[in-house]
This record gives C-alpha cells, sequence and structure tokens, in this order.
C-alpha cells in the first residue's frame, strides 16, 4: 500500500502554486478590461468617422450657398407693373425675410464644414438642413407669386393670402405690436392666477370670521344665561329682604300689643 500522507511543505508549495495562479488571473483579467476600453474607444472613433463621412455626403449635395432670392428679386422688377402697389411692397418685405434666411444658411453651413470632423453631434447639422427645408418652401411661394401674377390669378392670390395669414407681411412696428399683445397676454394670465389666489385668501378669511362670529354667538348665549341666573337671584335676594322686613314690622306690631294688654300695677 502506497504512502499518501502530504507533506506541510507540499502544502505550502501547493498554495504558492494557487495564489501564483490567481494573481495571474487578475493580471488577465485586468488586461481583458483595458483591451474592452481600447475596443469601445475604437468603436466610437469608428462610428465617429462613419458620422463624419454621412455629414460629408450630406454637405456635398447640399448648396454651399443660398442666392435662389437674387433671381426672384430681378423678376419682381421685371414684372413691376403687373403688381399692386400695396402688393408689390409686402411681397418685397417676403423677398428680405428670404435673404435673411440665406444668410442664415450660409453660416449654419459653414459651421457644418467646420464641425463635421470634430463634434458629429453639433446643433449646426439639423439647423442647416431647417433652414434649406425652410427656403426650398419659401422659393415655391414666392416663385408662385412671380410667375402666376399674370396667370393664374386664384392662385397667385391663394400664396398670397398665405403669407399674410402667417403675418409675413407685418412691418416691424405690427411685430412690435403684436409681441406687446402676446406679453400683455401673459400678464393677464398672471393677473388671473394672483386673482385666484387672492379669492382662496378671501375665502379662508370668510371661514376665519365666521368660526369667530360662531364663537361670538356662544358667548353672548352663555352671557345670556348668566344674566338670566343674576337675575333670579336678585328677585330672590329682594324676596328674601322683602320677607324679613314684614317679619320685622309683624314683631314689632306684636310688640305693641302685648305691652298695651298687660295689666296695670295698683
Amino acid at each position: 500500500m502506497e504512502n499518501t500522507t502530504i507533506t506541510i511543505e507540499e502544502i505550502k508549495s501547493f498554495n504558492h502554486k494557487i495564489d501564483a495562479l490567481s494573481t495571474s488571473i487578475e493580471l488577465k483579467d485586468q488586461e481583458i478590461k483595458d483591451l474592452s476600453k481600447k475596443i469601445e474607444i475604437e468603436q466610437n472613433s469608428i462610428k465617429k468617422l462613419e458620422k463624419s463621412v454621412e455629414l460629408e455626403k450630406k454637405l456635398r449635395k447640399m448648396p454651399c450657398q443660398a442666392y435662389g432670392s437674387v433671381t426672384f428679386y430681378n423678376l419682381m422688377n421685371e414684372k413691376f407693373v403687373l403688381f399692386e402697389p400695396e402688393q408689390f411692397n409686402k411681397i418685397t418685405r417676403f423677398v428680405e425675410l428670404i435673404e435673411k434666411t440665406e444668410a442664415k444658411y450660409r453660416a449654419h453651413y459653414l459651421k457644418s464644414v467646420e464641425q463635421y470632423t470634430k463634434n458629429v453631434t453639433d446643433s449646426c447639422f439639423s439647423d442647416c438642413e431647417k433652414v434649406d427645408k425652410n427656403l426650398q418652401n419659401m422659393y415655391s411661394i414666392i416663385a408662385i407669386l412671380t410667375n402666376e401674377v399674370d396667370k393664374d390669378k386664384v392662385k397667385f392670390n391663394k400664396a398670397y393670402n398665405l403669407l399674410e395669414d402667417k403675418g409675413l407681411f407685418l412691418t416691424a412696428n405690427e411685430k412690435n405690436l403684436n409681441q406687446m399683445l402676446v406679453n400683455m397676454t401673459g400678464v393677464l394670465h398672471e393677473l388671473k392666477d394672483e386673482l385666484r389666489s387672492i379669492r382662496s385668501n378671501v375665502a379662508e378669511s370668510n371661514m376665519l370670521l365666521n368660526e369667530i362670529s360662531g364663537g361670538i354667538d356662544y358667548s353672548n348665549s352663555l352671557l345670556f344665561d348668566v344674566s338670566s341666573d343674576t337675575k333670579e337671584l336678585k328677585d330672590i335676594n329682594t324676596s328674601i329682604q322683602t320677607n324679613n322686613l314684614i317679619s320685622s314690622v309683624q314683631s314689632v306690631q306684636l310688640h305693641k300689643i302685648n305691652k298695651n294688654t298687660k295689666p296695670k300695677k295698683g
């Protein structure tokens, strides 16, 4: 039969091997974590690069500068006599709005070109797309106004009325007045809330006054009861005093009678 006894030295050696293996596992685990972080960083870099490529493709398809207003500007001058003076003046305001929107588009586009390789989450890209979409709608409307002024009058008036209803023909003073009305509406809403608060406070005060009034009524009732009791006590006291007086008079009278009826000494 073989000797299976394990010595202390063998146990110590075995423990050392386990410790070394555990340390090695911890090191490998840390290496895996570090590698995972590097992979995550690389994946994010790849996503950022893919987004940059996507943005670059979009920017290449978009015009670097919008100048459609120039075409309609010249067309309006050519057809000046076909417009009524008031119409021409108001449509000119709309052309000015288009020019400002084109300048805004140019600013967003330049910022997008600068940022698409640096910060793909910048809002300038979505802003540029929104402004471009707005410009296309504006171009469509001004095209109707300039092309149909001497042709389809119904179509012309529909486009004109649409802009007028949206307030795009307003002067600076009219816009300021509208803003003032909007501000006044806000103030009126605030006053309405204040009045609601005041009414609530008044209702609470009325409730408190009602409680105080009830307490006063109760106190008056108690005072009335006490007054009634006092009157009864006074009546009783008066009655007692009257009876005593009658008894005293009767005693004096009896004394006089007794004195007069006594026999006289000879």
